[in-house]
């Protein structure tokens, strides 16, 4: 076939199928002519031009095919000009591995900045993907840990960073080192059921029978074993010493009496209002971090949980579920706190941290329990709010919402002891609160 037979047939078929560089790509599988063929987008038009590779030359023939498409030989993209919607914007759209992508951008350079980085980005996961695939190619020599690797690449995509970090690290502690390095089709039942009875304590027991159970379901399902050895493993039944203390006979929330002690003790210190605000709030550690002073509905004396700071990556994400998004009535102490905070901390920017000089909370506050005698963690202090809620005689339903859970179990066999008589203070308070807000009725 000679040049001027193979512009022909490119141009023949451009005219049928408006796409130039889908028919260069196409037609070099046949002929090894065209293989010296690609195509020059230039003033709205694809010149075709040919490389003679013996002469380092290039020589552009006259023939052109109007029309947006170009192609990217390197990475095997088709692309597409920019083109300016109605709506102002750019678009531009291209084809990767038989899928078509869209970007969008304010300007063409900003589209065409947008297009490159996707693209990079599209490469980049397809040959993490391919890498990970040959990891598990052989399905006779693949070890758990190759297997976890692999699973990794999609299981991360379904939860949150800070989630995923937390099941590295459980795989990492619990598993790669004792049985990460048995092939698949190895790890029998017995051996399973043997490493979760020796686990440390239940509530890791039940986190590793659910990684598992993942991971070998996933194996099974792909064909990578030829039956699923967790299918005989079952959770051992919970010890008395593994249940979690009772929190009334052990002092594992803050009485009110520990309270008056403690909170003058923290008066000065970084962890003072943020430890306030949580014991009179119930909100989560990570919560009170996201909180800004745009959160705060001053007339109504409420706030609203929209964000939260994840504390293993320090990033800004999403509350932890659906329900978490709620607004939240201030009692009068933690109205307290972020007046006093506003009075010499705020600055005109309602898209600044309310609490912005603690990271370290527990931390602090292991220090000032040496001090104090006092034990108290920012979980304790949610857990003596939903508490003191449940003795006031709060709803049910609307202590689910004010403490942000999708499960009202949660928050009635978790979040919930029986408070003494060192308490009735603070929960005649909270009751007049209550009351006063039209959640609950209450007669003295």
């Amino acid at each position: 076939m000679t040049s001027d037979e193979a512009i022909k047939i490119l141009m023949a078929k451009a005219n049928e199928i408006m796409d130039i560089a889908l028919v260069i790509k196409t037609l070099k599988k046949d002929s090894e002519e065209l293989k010296n063929y690609k195509c020059l987008q230039q003033n709205g038009s694809t010149f075709i031009y040919a490389i003679d590779r013996q002469n380092s030359k290039i020589s552009v023939t006259t023939s052109k095919v109007e029309g947006p498409a170009i192609i990217d030989e390197e990475e095997e993209v088709i692309m597409e000009k920019p083109i300016l919607r109605k709506d102002g914007r750019y678009m531009q759209r291209f084809s990767f591995q038989g899928k078509r992508i869209c970007v969008y951008g304010k300007t063409e350079y900003k589209c065409k900045t947008k297009a490159r980085s996707k693209r990079k980005e599209l490469k980049n996961q397809a040959k993490e993907q391919t890498k990970q695939n040959n990891l598990i190619t052989n399905n006779n020599k693949t070890t758990l840990n190759a297997w976890f690797l692999y699973w990794a690449t999609f299981k991360k995509q379904q939860v949150k960073e800070s989630t995923w970090i937390r099941v590295e690290e459980y795989y990492n502690r619990n598993l790669k080192g004792i049985i990460g390095d048995k092939l698949l089709g190895s790890i029998t039942p017995e051996i399973l059921q043997d490493l979760i009875n020796n686990l440390v304590s239940h509530s890791i027991r039940k986190k590793i029978t659910s990684q598992l159970r993942d991971l070998f379901a996933t194996a099974y399902k792909s064909g990578k074993i030829k039956a699923d050895p967790m299918a005989l493993v079952v959770l051992p039944k919970q010890n008395l010493d593994d249940r979690p203390l009772d929190f009334s006979k052990h002092n594992n929330i803050l009485t009110y009496e520990n309270e008056k002690k403690l909170l003058p003790q923290l008066k000065g210190a970084k962890c003072y209002y943020a430890t306030k605000f949580i014991l009179y709030t119930g909100i989560r550690r990570g919560e009170a971090l996201g909180l800004m002073w745009k959160d705060v509905d001053w007339e109504k004396e409420q706030i609203t949980i929209q964000r939260q700071i994840a504390l293993t990556t320090k990033k800004i994400t999403s509350p932890k579920t659906k329900a978490a998004y709620r607004e939240i009535p201030l009692l009068p102490q933690a109205m307290e706190v972020l007046l006093e905070l506003s009075s010499h901390n705020r600055s005109n920017n309602n898209d600044d941290f309310i609490f912005t000089e603690v990271n370290r909370l527990s931390q602090q506050l292991s220090y000032y329990a040496k001090i104090t005698g006092i034990a108290v963690t920012p979980h304790m202090l949610r857990h003596t709010f939903a508490s003191r809620c449940y003795a006031a005689g709060l709803d049910p339903k609307i202590m689910q919402q004010i403490l942000g859970h999708e499960d009202i179990s949660t928050s009635l066999n978790i979040y919930t002891h029986i408070l003494d008589q060192t308490n009735k203070e603070v929960i005649e308070q909270m009751k007049k609160f209550f009351t006063a807000k039209g959640l609950m009725n209450y007669r003295t």
